[in-house]
């Protein structure tokens, strides 16, 4: 399974900038992954996008204007929409603290 630190994720959301749905699905996954009761495979849906999201080697590289993050955003729809069963209101206004910290 992929894998991501934390820290490579924070400093991720840090460097995109003006990109509210990119940065507001990463710190939602990332709250769900946090929660001790999300199950296994949700959390190994969540590392799977969001490691894909830091890894600067992905099928669209990311400085490239106007295109360089959707293929993340299309991961990160993906994620959100497989797993959003688990994800609930205190989820939500978790994942807006988090990204109000950045």
């Amino acid at each position: 399974m992929a894998n991501f630190s934390t820290q490579e994720l924070m400093r991720k959301l840090r460097s995109i900038p003006g990109m509210t749905q990119i940065t507001d699905k990463a710190a939602l996954l990332y709250v769900v992954f946090e929660d001790s009761d999300t199950p296994q495979w949700v959390k190994a849906a969540i590392v799977a996008a969001l490691a894909y999201l830091i890894n600067p080697a992905d099928a669209v590289p990311d400085p490239l204007p106007g295109v360089g993050y959707s293929d993340d955003l299309t991961v990160l729809i993906g994620a959100v929409g497989t797993i959003k069963a688990y994800i609930t209101a205190q989820h939500r206004t978790r994942a807006q603290q988090l990204l109000k910290r950045l």
